[in-house]
Order: C-alpha cells, then sequence, then structure tokens
C-alpha cells in the first residue's frame, strides 16, 4: 500500500465509486467487504510497521463507513488477526498458512451465513 497508488485523500472517494460502480452494474449480487490486515514491521513477528499500519486502519474505518451506509456485510480480517501476530512471515505483508486458513474460514463462514440467510434458513 503505497502513497503513489492511491492516495489516502482520494481513498474514500474512489473506493465509494467503486462500489457505486459495482451496485449499478450488478443490483442483485450480494457483496461482503474484507478489510485489509495489519502491516508488519520487516523481519521483526508481532510487531506492526509503525508508518503504514496507522494507514490501514484509516482506510479501514474508511470503508466499514461506506459499506454500512450500503447495507454491505464486512468482513473484519484485521480484527480477526489481531491476536494472531505471531503468525505473521516476516516480510511486512504475507502470513503463514494457519493465519490464512483462519481467514478462509471466516469468509467462507461470512458467505454461507449470507447465502442461508438468503434462502431463509435462519
Amino acid at each position: 500500500m503505497s502513497e503513489d497508488r492511491v492516495p489516502t485523500a482520494e481513498y474514500r472517494a474512489e473506493l465509494t465509486d467503486l462500489v457505486e460502480l459495482l451496485q449499478a452494474v450488478s443490483p442483485e449480487p450480494k457483496f461482503i467487504w474484507a478489510s485489509m490486515t495489519q502491516v508488519h514491521e520487516k523481519g521483526v513477528k508481532g510487531r506492526l510497521d509503525a508508518e503504514l499500519n496507522p494507514k490501514v486502519v484509516e482506510r479501514n474505518q474508511m470503508a466499514a463507513e461506506i459499506m454500512e451506509r450500503r447495507n454491505i456485510p464486512i468482513n473484519d480480517l484485521y480484527d480477526t488477526l489481531s491476536s494472531k501476530l505471531h503468525l505473521v512471515r516476516g516480510d511486512r505483508w504475507h502470513w503463514e498458512s494457519p493465519a490464512y486458513v483462519t481467514m478462509a474460514t471466516k469468509v467462507s463462514g461470512s458467505i454461507s451465513e449470507s447465502l442461508t440467510a438468503e434462502k431463509g434458513y435462519d
């Protein structure tokens, strides 16, 4: 996540435009937003990157506000992995396999829950 790609000042507007576009061209599908996960300090397990991770937190908050206004459920992967920082791979961005299993379980569970609710099995 580099400031050169999408400056924080533009993130909210660009994400809002993207969500509006997706909903306009696909009004029937269900959307589930997944938050970004932590950025870690390179080579140090369990320590968050002091420069980039606050930007992740800020952007996750912006995204949550946008999704909530549009009634789009959120998979909070950031929170899901908050207690699993010992599973970082050490390259700032990636995780060890058990963390990906945790994320997959969270994502598949929310998809299953959404499909079950849609079919009226609640």
